[in-house]
């Protein structure tokens, strides 16, 4: 005999945070609603330009506390424990976006960009001498196609300031 499987429906504390975090932005953006937005006199209520806003504000917030009531209601989940190095483990690539977009202003876009792209290539296993040229080259056809090709705008490196001028001034248009 085969077992029948159970309808019984658990949470994890993963869940729950997002489902109380979703019912909080929308009670906060509700609050903070007439403060950001106009209702005008004179215009009736389906022409007025935060209709739309209000009611998705409105449907946000709903939503949140009907989701909320639903996780409450659910039993706990046995093993939180994993559940939560799941998600700092998807917390890790920001932190190396954030240390990434920091470490350009002292560095300069180049060598940040191969700096964290091999890093990053280490971390996620590719340790061969192959591989890691892999991710400088392709670092460099990043700054190619960004810095040099379009010409986007980052902030010069302060580690540019100590090389001599001629490659100073290269290095702060192209690179």
């Amino acid at each position: 005999m085969s077992e029948e499987p159970s309808n019984k429906q658990t949470r994890s504390n993963g869940q729950f945070a997002v489902v109380i975090a979703l019912a909080l932005f929308g009670v906060v953006f509700l609050l903070l609603f007439d403060d950001q937005t106009k209702w005008f006199r004179r215009v009736k209520w389906f022409g007025q330009p935060a209709l739309w806003a209000w009611m998705s504000v409105v449907g946000m917030t709903l939503v949140g506390a009907i989701a909320v009531v639903q996780q409450w209601v659910r039993n706990a989940a046995p093993d939180s424990k994993s559940e939560y190095r799941f998600w700092m483990r998807a917390c890790e690539y920001p932190i190396w976006f954030l240390f990434y977009a920091f470490s350009i202003k002292y560095v300069g876009y180049l060598l940040a960009t191969i700096l964290f792209t091999s890093l990053l290539g280490y971390r996620i296993g590719w340790r061969s001498r192959r591989q890691i040229a892999v991710t400088v080259a392709f670092a460099i056809a990043v700054v190619l196609a960004f810095r040099t090709g379009a010409g986007v705008s980052f902030p010069s490196g302060a580690l540019y300031e100590y090389l001599p001028d001629g490659l100073r001034n290269f290095m702060l248009t192209y690179f």
